[in-house]
């Protein structure tokens, strides 16, 4: 930098330096005159992360804030959160080229003051930390307009009227953590924002980044981040908290009060800390189809790893924003404040601003933003150097277009599936989209578009006409309306997995290839022969796309992908917890459950830190109680600690410390828990649902200094709890079935037995009816031989009458005719 950006350089360092005694060190930060360097007690994973933090930047050939090789070496949420590239697109998302000075508070390893000073800004930054502000030194080390003290907001003294933005970048509980001489957290907040506000100039702006407690993610079960457990902020948090966070109507209240008469609020999402998307209050106030911007774009928990909602959360996102209720569920605020509406409209002069993908190749990261009542939206590449692709499978070419305002089509087949007869709505909605596909490749200049003809990227009018957009690639290859099909369906199921659950449950789809293929068979339209082929050139187009989304799941990413089961049980984990409990006790007083804590903290998982914070007044302890859980099973337990945490900049001291599995059974007393070593390694048993630990001290431990707090840390686990839980699940319906079916089978026997004694009764019955009908047949038979001899006795008596009829007639006549001899002689010939 030549001499006279040196001369600026200082100018702008000088107003802090002075207002606070300050010298340089040899590492260049500049801590107060006669500091001595700063001993916190700290846990071990702390210090390795920074360590390992400082080692990955130190070897680093671009430490920039976009920097691809920083963002490629994080490996767990605390380097990730340092060393992410997209911790910097918040700022990203605004214009700050009026902004000539700054102010980073509470600045971590400096992701954000890195980028501040390489878009020229002359920047002080605040640093508690002294590992953390010499790391921020390392990064910054090439830009001389970035300045870095070690010093914590409740001791420095800010210049008056000195900057042009202060930003409070996730730091807003550091500060007010420090703030000594308020007790109730709202007025410290209220006193930071007064205070940050004499340090501004005229036309200064601050900028606050912050989580929302009522944020959506939080009411679908995500850790809160002060606490690192699920539910605490939408349950109003303990008494007069250390740490907290507010929603935007309490936002309102404390900014009213610091007196800043302009403010506006942006919502970065998913949230502050990783931002793909954000959104002006404008722009959601007045566009009901605002939450279209949030379609692939998913929240995380940070702090919990087995995190999955049990809902849909585009689909709460789109209910939110129908309702107007989107930006007060928001997970994040951006909230600027200056003394100017003017000001805030040149700072935010989008409607929106979305990152691309950071899981796509960075030669194909793109910007897509809409400018504040323009209907056109813009799209920039955030490479230098153009690219494409070679053998002709196609070409990015990212355009500007006109913006469309209109439902999703991804949003009506959701829709469809949430319809009682959800197979014939689906159908109708995949045979009107299949339509638009062969339609469309009629046209040959129109199919060069055609690998972005999927259902997030078109717009379904008021008429039900198609309308596309965001078609950023282009290809020379012959594609097939059945691939663009077989695409549209398989990342549908993929991004809505969760949600299309239920619907493939109740039809025995267990893949998104056989969703893919009901799909195929709703329209009748034979697929599977065609199933090896599609996959085949969808890993062609991930393999030059991706950097790790899907080709990080082995050699055939995209068949895995699709192949894979769905985890319906993994539904069933949703906000499985643990609760554990601390009991002290103070001198000679008895156990009681007024001195006792719970939190509660995720099954599953990673190691994690339990924190108990015990009330201010605790003067000495002489016993603790831990009840590690409140159930039976397996459970890692490495350390127990007490740590002294006091007001000034929140630093701890270690009073009492316990590590190692095996030190830790031998040195307490316990009830239902049981040291066992095992194959899961040193692990302890819990046989009830109150196991107790506990300890005891030779003397009470007290504070050493008169103001601050006992802290309580328990780093512990529950191995392989997640998955116990999902077997366990399944266990249990199977032994439910199992048992119905047991009682089945014992009631099949009971009529069989009943259907047997029926049977040989029957049989008995038979056996006398054929004895009988033997005998009967018999006297029949003689029946019938007596009756033909009646027959013939009865027609020789006839024959004998018809003779005697017959002589008798001639009889008659010979007496007629006085035929005496004649008749004699007929008398004679009848005797």
């Amino acid at each position: 930098m030549d001499g006279k950006k040196d001369k600026t350089s200082q100018n702008m360092q000088k107003p802090l330096v002075e207002n606070n005694h300050l010298v340089k060190t040899a590492s260049g930060i500049f801590v107060k005159k006669e500091q001595n360097p700063i001993v916190t007690e700290r846990v071990d994973e702390t210090d390795s992360t920074e360590e390992y933090i400082r080692k990955i930047i130190r070897n680093a050939q671009d430490i920039s804030s976009a920097s691809a090789e920083l963002d490629s070496q994080w490996v767990y949420w605390p380097t990730e959160y340092h060393l992410n590239a997209m911790r910097a697109n918040l700022l990203r998302g605004l214009n700050l080229e009026n902004i000539r000075t700054a102010l980073d508070i509470s600045a971590g390893c400096g992701a954000i003051t890195r980028y501040l000073g390489e878009s020229g800004i002359q920047t002080d930054t605040l640093e508690t930390e002294r590992a953390n502000a010499e790391i921020i030194k390392l990064r910054c080390h090439d830009l001389n307009n970035v300045h870095v003290f070690n010093l914590s907001l409740d001791e420095v003294r800010l210049p008056e009227r000195t900057y042009d933005a202060i930003f409070l970048i996730d730091a807003l509980d550091n500060a007010c953590l420090t703030q000594s001489d308020s007790n109730e957290h709202r007025e410290a907040v209220i006193e930071i924002l007064r205070r940050l506000k004499a340090g501004l100039t005229e036309n200064g702006l601050l900028c606050i980044a912050v989580s929302n407690r009522m944020g959506l993610k939080y009411l679908m079960g995500a850790s809160d981040g002060c606490y690192n457990r699920p539910y605490i902020g939408l349950n109003g948090y303990p008494i007069n908290p250390p740490n907290r966070d507010y929603d935007r109507r309490e936002w309102k209240t404390l900014l009213n009060k610091a007196e800043f008469l302009c403010y506006t609020f942006a919502y970065p999402f998913p949230d502050h800390l990783l931002t793909r998307v954000i959104l002006s209050d404008h722009f959601v106030k007045s566009d009901r189809y605002a939450h279209s911007s949030l379609y692939h774009v998913k929240s995380r928990d940070y702090f919990n790893t087995v995190w999955r909602p049990d809902d849909d959360e585009f689909l709460r996102w789109e209910t939110l924003g129908h309702s107007g209720y989107l930006a007060d569920f928001a997970n994040s605020f951006l909230i600027m404040a200056a003394g100017d509406q003017a000001i805030l409209n040149q700072v935010l002069p989008y409607d929106f601003i979305h990152f691309s993908n950071p899981l796509r190749q960075k030669k194909y990261g793109t910007v897509t933003y809409k400018l504040r009542d323009v209907d056109r939206v813009y799209k920039k590449k955030t490479a230098s150097t153009s690219y494409q692709a070679d053998n002709t499978l196609f070409c990015h070419t990212p355009e500007a277009d006109n913006y469309i305002r209109g439902p999703l089509l991804a949003s009506a087949w959701l829709h469809a599936l949430l319809d009682n007869h959800a197979d014939s709505a689906f159908k109708r909605s995949l045979k009107e989209y299949y339509t638009f596909l062969v339609d469309y490749f009629k046209d040959n200049q129109l199919r060069t578009c055609a690998l972005d003809l999927l259902p997030f990227n078109i717009i379904v009018d008021a008429q039900g006409i198609y309308k596309t957009f965001d078609l950023e690639w282009r290809s020379d290859e012959i594609f097939e309306p059945e691939f663009i099909f077989f695409r549209a369906l398989m990342w549908f199921g993929y991004t809505h997995e969760i949600f299309i659950t239920r619907f493939c449950e109740q039809r025995n789809l267990y893949t998104i290839s056989d969703f893919i293929i009901h799909g195929f068979n709703l329209l009748s339209h034979p697929f599977e022969d065609k199933m090896e082929r599609f996959i085949t050139l969808e890993e062609r187009i991930h393999q030059k796309i991706d950097s790790g989304n899907v080709s990080d799941k082995g050699p055939e990413p995209v068949k895995q992908l699709i192949e894979q089961p769905f985890q319906f049980v993994t539904q069933t984990l949703q906000s499985k917890t643990f609760a554990a409990q601390l009991y002290w006790v103070v001198k000679d007083n008895a156990l009681e459950s007024e001195s006792s804590l719970t939190v509660s903290a995720p099954l599953g998982g990673d190691p994690q830190v339990l924190f108990f914070r015990l009330p201010p007044n605790i003067s000495d302890i002489g016993i603790l109680r831990f009840d590690p859980a409140d159930r039976t099973g397996f459970f890692h337990l490495s350390t127990v600690q007490l740590q002294w945490c006091d007001n000034q900049g929140g630093r701890e001291q270690i009073l009492w410390e316990i590590k190692g599995a095996r030190n830790i059974a031998t040195k307490s007393i316990m009830q239902d828990v049981h040291f066992c070593p095992s194959a899961l390694g040193d692990t302890f048993l819990s046989t009830s649902e109150d196991p107790q630990m506990i300890f005891e001290f030779p003397d009470e431990i007290k504070p050493p200094e008169p103001r601050g707090v006992f802290l309580f840390k328990a780093r512990m686990d529950w191995p392989k709890s997640a998955d116990y839980l999902a077997a366990a699940d399944i266990v249990k319906k199977m032994a439910l079935k199992i048992k119905a079916h047991k009682t089945l089978i014992a009631e099949k026997e009971k009529r069989m037995v009943e259907y047997h004694a029926q049977l040989t009764e029957k049989n008995a019955q038979l056996s006398q009816s054929s004895q009988l009908g033997f005998q009967l047949g018999f006297k029949d038979e003689q029946m019938r031989v007596q009756e033909a001899r009646i027959t013939e006795l009865n027609a020789q008596v006839n024959e004998r009458d018809a003779k005697i009829n017959i002589l008798e007639f001639k009889l008659n006549l010979i007496r007629k005719s006085g035929l005496g001899k004649i008749f004699k002689a007929f008398k004679r010939a009848l005797n």
